[in-house]
């Protein structure tokens, strides 16, 4: 039995050999580039889309840059943070769209996260805010960026900068920029893929061509599916029940309230097209 086995086993890297062989003969795999814009690349998460990249930016356009001076380690806004929390210390994640990042702030200690942070020592709160906001972002993409990154740093406290565009997909064309930047490549981004899986042609070669091939297939059974970053669309609000009919006696008022929206600053645009981001 265990013969049989090795026999198998053995089979079978015998052929995941040859096939790789065969495809690095044949350069049907896709090349890895690392595609970048600016302070952006694409993300390995889906719902994600995109990411910020660690960059040290002095020049003097800021389109997709959106602030000048230096990142962090992971390509966020703020200085560096040890994933173990200090003792006694109260600690703030903060998640965000371009509000909590701060666009067109020109000084990293004006932004809001390190202000509350301030405000906290100041009334007797030894504090750590930590900021992972991302210009763009909608709230799918933080929840998103919340498990990948935020949970790590095991928060007290986790503070959600929301706005009424974070309902909907408004990036300034960040993402529609990468992909098509990958597309016109004809490779794969370098962040979307594992570091280890990425040295295999074989695995680039399924992953990239054979699955993104069945994709129009099961779209076209399937009808169109949302972008990967898009919210999913809220369901449908039921119609309110009227009340019973008044009782000798009684008055009653029935009314609906109509909702304001209120404004929110928004914080830019891509210079290539009329969408704002926010």
């Amino acid at each position: 039995m265990l013969k049989k086995l090795a026999l198998m086993a053995a089979g079978v890297l015998v052929a995941l050999l040859a096939a790789e062989l065969l495809v690095r003969a044949v350069g049907a795999a896709p090349k890895v580039y690392a595609i970048r814009k600016g302070r952006f690349q694409l993300s390995h998460n889906p719902r994600i889309g995109y990411e910020p990249v660690p960059l040290v930016y002095t020049g003097r356009d800021l389109s997709f840059y959106d602030y000048l001076g230096a990142s962090n380690s992971l390509g966020f806004r703020d200085r560096e943070h040890a994933v173990a929390k200090p003792k006694g210390v109260y600690r703030v994640v903060v998640l965000g769209d371009s509000i909590a990042a701060g666009l067109h702030v020109e000084r990293n200690q004006d932004v809001f996260p390190p202000l509350l942070e301030q405000l906290l020592d100041q009334a007797g709160r030894r504090a750590e805010v930590i900021n992972l906001a991302v210009s763009g972002y909608n709230t799918q993409q933080e929840v998103e960026m919340l498990r990948e990154k935020g949970l790590q740093y095991h928060p007290d406290l986790v503070l959600v900068a929301y706005t009424m565009s974070s309902r909907e997909h408004l990036d300034g064309d960040i993402l529609a920029t990468l992909l098509a930047a990958e597309q016109r490549q004809g490779g794969v981004s370098s962040a979307r893929v594992n570091s280890w899986l990425v040295k295999s042609a074989l695995y680039r070669f399924v992953r990239f061509r054979v699955r993104q091939r069945r994709r129009p297939a099961a779209l076209a059974r399937t009808g169109p599916m949302a972008p990967p970053s898009a919210p999913r669309p809220p369901p449908p609000r039921p119609a309110p029940t009227m009340p019973e009919p008044p009782v000798p006696n009684t008055t009653w008022t029935w009314f609906r309230p109509t909702p304001s929206r209120p404004t929110s600053a928004c914080c830019g645009s891509s210079p290539s097209s009329n969408t704002s981001r926010c």
